[in-house]
């Protein structure tokens, strides 16, 4: 993982970077950046899909991560807070597209942790980043997603 990354840059940089071995589960955590930079949704979706279906070459379970609720970011302020809130629910709309055509899993970031980003102590003091406590938050999203998939890997 890179700060301040795009799926265009995970394909240009780092999906390169993988192992070239099997994987049970491949966990895809992008979208938050295009929001912010503007990345254009049509392209993010083929992008999105082009980076899963690789990824899908090299692991039994793809999880997408969706995007959250940006518009909790504290920093922002309206109209950009209600801005960053739509953009960030058609990007995420863009990763259950995908995962519905790839037949992967999509963490429900939006109803799966409601009130906790809301509550601006999970921030760290530059009130932009998820702190400790946001990214567990996070954490518990994505493992509430691939909670029941587990069964396949039990030996």
């Amino acid at each position: 993982a890179v700060g301040g990354a795009t799926v265009s840059d995970l394909l240009d940089d780092q999906v390169f970077r993988i192992e070239r071995e099997r994987y049970d589960v491949a966990l895809i955590s992008i979208g938050g950046n295009d929001v912010l930079k503007g990345t254009i949704l049509k392209g993010f979706e083929s992008d999105l899909e082009r980076l899963a279906r690789m990824i899908q070459e090299r692991a039994d379970l793809v999880v997408l991560s969706g995007v959250g609720d940006m518009g909790t970011i504290p920093r922002l302020l309206p109209p950009l807070k209600d801005l960053l809130r739509a953009r960030a629910r058609r990007f995420d709309a863009a990763h259950e597209r995908v995962a519905d055509r790839l037949g992967a899993v999509k963490a429900d970031q939006w109803s799966s942790a409601p009130g906790v980003f809301a509550d601006p102590s999970i921030f760290t003091p530059d009130l932009f980043h998820p702190g400790a406590i946001g990214h567990r938050a996070w954490a518990d999203v994505a493992t509430n997603a691939l909670h029941p998939h587990l069964d396949r890997f039990r030996v």
